[in-house]
């Protein structure tokens, strides 16, 4: 059971079930967020080489990337890289392939013959078969909505706590 302020360490498993989502925080200002019956683990939580392992389910990452901060995203059949700040989430499919979709930023989908992947687009990977496609950003699902209200919360609180320091 995961407690406000608890710190995960490479290697621990975060599982949640069917009527559980949980959200950690990255770095500050990144977040993962996990929707029901949904696995991961940190493969290495070190600010210059972020590496997380999906092993099943659906994560939303809102993330601030650039060049020289990118978060390495690792599933069963899959791999994508997360490369300018954006919110992307990532589905592992039932066979084990991963799908990233790309709300705001930029992605790259494995290590050679990268695909970049911009917002509004959605891309499965197989191996090193990629296909990529539009998507309709509008279409959410109950795990979309509550990542969104998530962001919006902490948007807020943080307003607040600019606006006492002034």
């Amino acid at each position: 059971v995961l407690i406000k302020g608890d710190t995960i360490e490479v290697g621990e498993k975060i599982v949640t079930e069917a009527d559980g989502k949980a959200e950690i925080l990255l770095n500050p200002g990144s977040y993962i967020r996990l929707d029901r019956n949904s696995s991961f683990e940190f493969l290495s939580n070190s600010l210059d080489d972020l590496q997380i392992q999906v092993n099943k389910g659906s994560a939303i990452f809102e993330v601030i990337a650039d060049k020289d901060f990118t978060v390495t995203i690792k599933m069963p059949n899959s791999k994508f890289y997360l490369i300018s700040a954006g919110v992307f989430r990532v589905d592992v499919l039932e066979n084990g392939d991963g799908k990233i979709s790309v709300f705001k930023g930029k992605a790259q989908i494995g290590d050679t013959k990268a695909t970049v992947v911009k917002g509004g687009r959605t891309a499965t990977q197989n191996g090193t078969t990629v296909a990529v496609e539009k998507f309709d950003r509008d279409e959410k699902t109950d795990f979309d909505n509550w990542s969104r209200d998530r962001a919006k919360e902490i948007a807020q609180i943080n307003a607040k706590l600019v606006q006492r320091q002034m």
